[in-house]
C-alpha cells in the first residue's frame, strides 16, 4: 500500500479537552476501564446522559500523539513496569536493545543494562552510535577468523601455515620449468611426501609420474562381494564398496551352472526321502496337505459354577462336528441371582421391585408417564429449572443499591439463547424500593448469555425482582 499523509499536528491541540482517567470517574464522562459508559447509551428522558465532546477530544489526542511519535520514528525509552515479548525494541541510555526473552513485572524484570549475560535484551546499537559487532580475530587450525593472504615467494616456499593461497600465486608457482623443483619420492610406506614432478602439458593439464615404490592409500579401504546385486561398483580409494556379481559359475568351478535352483535336483530334495503322516494324514512334501484332525483328542464338557453338576464329555479331534451337552441341572450361582421361574416372565418383570421416580414422577414399570421437568434444577430465592426441551427458566432477586443498572450473574448459563428478561419491584424487610416512579428494563447489548444487565431511570431505586427466559 501506498505511504498515508502524515498526521499534521496532534488532534485538539488547541481546543478544550477532558484528561481520560483510568477508572470510571462517574457522571457519565469517560475513562479508559468503560470507555463512555452506558448511561451515555440511555435515553436522557429515562436518565441518560450525554456523551461530552470534551471526552471524545480528550481521547483522539492522546491517541493521536502516540501517532505522531511514531510517524516521527520514536521508539519507547526501557521501563520497568512494563511486560516485554520477544520482538520489542527499546531505547536505554542512548542504546538500542531487542527483546529475545519475555521479561518485566509479570515474570522476571530485568533492564537492558543489567542483562550482562545477554538472557533477556541483545545490543544493538551502543551508547556511541555504532553497531555492536562482534571483533573478528586471526585465524587458526581450529578457530574461523581473518586470513592474510600469501605471496607468490610464500608460495613457492610452502612453509607457511598462517597465510591462504591465492588462484594467482599457485599459477606462478605452477608456472615454473620442472627443473626449479626439487621433488623427492614416496618414502618407504608408499606415501607422496613432496610436490609434483612434472607440470602443465601443451594441454593445460598436469601430468604426474611416479617413480621408486607406489604409494598406499592413506585410509585402507574394504572390498566385499554382495550376493544379493549383479551393480557393478565405482572404486577410486575414497571410500569402502561392495559390488555384485553376474554370470553363471559352471560346475568344474564348484557352481551349479545355473542362474536359479528350479531345475535343480539334490538327491531328493522335492520329495522326503520317507514320507510321513501329520495328524493322521500322508504328507511326503510334494504337495499341501490339510489333516482331517487335530491331534490329540480331547474331552470338553459344560459344568455349573459349584462343579456339582457336570453334562455328558464330548471326545474332540476335529475329525468331525460335536455338540456339547448341558448337565441335567444347573445351579443358580452359573448364571446369577435368579428367583421364580425363568420360563417367560420372571416373577413381576412387567413391574419394577422398588419404585422410582423421574423428574420427581412415580415409575413402576406398569404403565408409561410424562415427566415434564429435568432433574436439573435449583429452587432456591435465586434458582432455575431446565425441560427436557432445553427451556430454561431463571429468577433471582437483586439490588440496585442506588446506581442506574446492576449486572446480574445467573444462577446457570443460558446455552444457546436468552429470549426475554423481566424486572419489577421488589421488597425484603425494612428494605424497599423507591416511592418515586421508575422503570426498570434489560439491556440487550450489555448481556450474554450468563449475565444480564438490568437498567433503572431512577437513582433511588433498591431492590427489584427478576425472571429470564432462555435456552
Amino acid at each position: 500500500m501506498p505511504e498515508p499523509s502524515k498526521i499534521p499536528q496532534a488532534w485538539a491541540w488547541n481546543g478544550d479537552i477532558n484528561t481520560i482517567p483510568a477508572t470510571d470517574p462517574g457522571n457519565g464522562l469517560a475513562s479508559w476501564e468503560l470507555g463512555y459508559p452506558i448511561e451515555t447509551q440511555t435515553p436522557i428522558a429515562a436518565g441518560g446522559t450525554p456523551p461530552r465532546r470534551q471526552d471524545m477530544n480528550g481521547v483522539l489526542n492522546w491517541l493521536s500523539l502516540y501517532s505522531l511519535w511514531g510517524q516521527k520514528g520514536g521508539l519507547w525509552q526501557y521501563d520497568a513496569t512494563e511486560n516485554y515479548e520477544i520482538g520489542n525494541v527499546i531505547i536505554e541510555n542512548n542504546a538500542l536493545y531487542y527483546c529475545i526473552a519475555a521479561n518485566g513485572p509479570g515474570s522476571t524484570v530485568k533492564s537492558p543494562s543489567a542483562d550482562t549475560a545477554g538472557s533477556y535484551w541483545k545490543l544493538i546499537i551502543k551508547t556511541d552510535g555504532t553497531l555492536n559487532v562482534p571483533t573478528v580475530g586471526n585465524a587458526t587450525t581450529s578457530a574461523r577468523g581473518i586470513v592474510e593472504l600469501a605471496t607468490s615467494a610464500e608460495t613457492k616456499a610452502l612453509t607457511d601455515s598462517q597465510r591462504a593461497i591465492t588462484p594467482s600465486s599457485l599459477n606462478g608457482l605452477l608456472s615454473l620449468s620442472p627443473a626449479a623443483l626439487m621433488v623427492p619420492k614416496a618414502d618407504s610406506n608408499g606415501k607422496l611426501t613432496g610436490w609434483l614432478d612434472a607440470l602443465k602439458n601443451s594441454a593445460g593439464k598436469v601430468a604426474v609420474s611416479i617413480t621408486g615404490t607406489a604409494p598406499t592409500l592413506e585410509t585402507s579401504r574394504t572390498v566385499r562381494v554382495n550376493l544379493a546385486s549383479t551393480s557393478a561398483a565405482s572404486f577410486n580409494g575414497s571410500a569402502n564398496i561392495t559390488p555384485g556379481v553376474s554370470g553363471v559359475l559352471n560346475v568344474a568351478n564348484g557352481g551349479t551352472g545355473q542362474n536359479n535352483l528350479d531345475a535343480v535336483t539334490v538327491g531328493k530334495a522335492k520329495q522326503l526321502n520317507t514320507a510321513r503322516n501329520i495328524n493322521g494324514t500322508p504328507f511326503n512334501g510334494t504337495a499341501n496337505i490339510t489333516t482331517a484332525q487335530w491331534g490329540t483328542a480331547r474331552s470338553a464338557t459344560i459344568k455349573d459354577a459349584s462343579k456339582a453338576h457336570t453334562g455328558a464329555a464330548v471326545s474332540v479331534n476335529g475329525g468331525g462336528d460335536f455338540s456339547l451337552l448341558l448337565p441335567s441341572t444347573i445351579t443358580a450361582s452359573l448364571i446369577g441371582n435368579v428367583t421364580g421361574d425363568v420360563s417367560g416372565n420372571s416373577g413381576t418383570a412387567t413391574k419394577l421391585k422398588t419404585t422410582r421416580t423421574i423428574n420427581g414422577t412415580p415409575f413402576d414399570g406398569t404403565s408409561n408417564i410424562t415427566a415434564m421437568e429435568s432433574s436439573s434444577r435449583s429452587l432456591a430465592q435465586n434458582g432455575y429449572i431446565k425441560f427436557q426441551s432445553g427451556l430454561i427458566i431463571q429468577w433471582g432477586r437483586d439490588d440496585f443499591n442506588g446506581a442506574l443498572y446492576k449486572d446480574v450473574t445467573l444462577p446457570t448459563a443460558f446455552s444457546s439463547v436468552l429470549f426475554t428478561a423481566l424486572g419489577t419491584d421488589s421488597i425484603s424487610g425494612s428494605v424497599v424500593s423507591t416511592s418515586d416512579n421508575f422503570t426498570i428494563g434489560w439491556s440487550v447489548g450489555a448481556s450474554t448469555l450468563s449475565k444480564i444487565r438490568f437498567v433503572t431511570n431512577n437513582a433511588s431505586t433498591r431492590l427489584f425482582s427478576w425472571l429470564a427466559i432462555g435456552r
